[in-house]
């Protein structure tokens, strides 16, 4: 089926259903990049009253709001909005399983082919519902159709080809880093907001807050830490038996814990990581997509990129991403993490400078450029 409005040849459809899109490192810096390359960029996503939508100061993106329906009515859901634009694209990107499904079902109505962008690694358990195990099941049968599949780092990408069934040259990386330059400098945004003393050392845990994400130990492990060291939690708490849990901790130790739940939009976030004298960048194994996470973690690169040395935990590919660039230290345990703050703050300026070094290796629009080269050369 053809359609006529806009200009199909420097089109293109990116396809989100998930409601943390404004903070998604990966689909906002596709649609940037792919704008600054002149793409017209149609970003299809659902209302979120928690993340909010993202917002873009580039020309050329447009944002498609799409009434949230469960899988799998909510794929044809999209399907009719993509239908209302009247307009041919060049490809699509789906975004997730489900973003995946929405790509595949308009390339079988309208043609479009689609690359597979993978953010999280759907794992199945003995535990999974008949739904979890047949959206793995189209899951396979879409990536197996792309002309790509991508996701954050090489060992994510031998993952993913087992998984989906795909030969490993059927995988790219497309790195979960910022675009743009080194951000170095301190903004002192959380020391104002909470009230905290700008002598003191803080350690930042931001993003998901959960027991996946080790806020649990870490918490625990404040009592053993330097007493000039704070520890701040910025970010979102998904579950609310845990979100009684954190504030009741936190509350046992004032002026050691703090928590902050109000989210910056992408544009402003580097005034949290700014404001940090080290980071935290922790994940607790419990499938795949946790314990290979550490090349798909988009904060350690945010804090490489304003030389934020961090402390991180021993998962796969970690100590090579965080020792093996000298940028901070790798731990076994919670119980460590008190000893790392000391080791790094006796050798703070090397360690932020080794930051600073490394982030230049893991800058998105550097890896999205090789990525859009093999998408265009596939295109039919």
């Amino acid at each position: 089926m053809s359609m006529n409005r806009g200009d199909g040849a420097r089109s293109v459809a990116l396809f989100t259903c998930f409601e943390w899109v404004s903070i998604s490192t990966s689909v906002i810096n596709t649609a940037r990049y792919l704008a600054a390359q002149g793409y017209e960029v149609d970003l299809y996503l659902i209302p979120s009253r928690r993340f909010g939508e993202p917002t873009f100061s580039e020309q050329g993106i447009r944002k498609i709001v799409v009434n949230p329906q469960r899988f799998p009515i909510g794929q044809l859901q999209f399907l009719w909005a993509r239908w209302r634009q009247k307009k041919d694209y060049r490809f699509a990107i789906g975004f997730d399983p489900l973003g995946l499904l929405a790509a595949a079902l308009q390339r079988l109505v309208f043609g479009t082919p689609y690359v597979y962008h993978s953010l999280e690694i759907l794992c199945l358990s003995p535990a999974s519902n008949w739904r979890h195990r047949l959206l793995k099941r189209l899951e396979r049968w879409a990536a197996r159709r792309a002309l790509l599949c991508l996701t954050q780092d090489t060992q994510r990408g031998a993952i993913l080809a087992s998984d989906l069934g795909i030969p490993p040259e059927g995988i790219g990386i497309a790195l979960n880093g910022p675009i743009g330059p080194a951000l170095p400098g301190r903004s002192g945004y959380l020391q104002r907001k909470l009230g905290i003393d700008a002598s003191k050392t803080l350690v930042l845990a931001v993003g998901s807050l959960m027991r996946e994400t080790w806020i649990d130990r870490i918490l625990e492990s404040v009592d053993a830490w330097p007493a000039d060291c704070v520890l701040v939690l910025h970010g979102w708490i998904p579950y609310g038996d845990f979100a009684a849990q954190v504030l009741a901790e936190a509350a046992k130790r004032p002026g050691r814990v703090f928590v902050s739940t109000d989210l910056l939009p992408d544009a402003e976030k580097y005034q949290v990581f700014q404001s940090a004298t080290i980071g935290l960048v922790c994940y607790a194994p419990t499938d795949d997509n946790l314990k290979y996470a550490a090349g798909s973690s988009g904060k350690l690169y945010d804090f490489m990129r304003v030389g934020v040395p961090v402390v991180a935990n021993d998962i796969p590919g970690m100590r090579d991403l965080v020792e093996g660039t000298s940028c901070g230290i790798v731990v076994h345990s919670a119980e460590l993490i008190g000893q790392a703050i000391g080791t790094i703050r006796a050798n703070y300026r090397t360690y932020g400078r080794c930051a600073l070094a490394a982030y230049e290796n893991y800058r998105f629009d550097d890896s999205y450029e090789k990525v859009l080269g093999r998408i265009e050369s596939s295109l039919p």
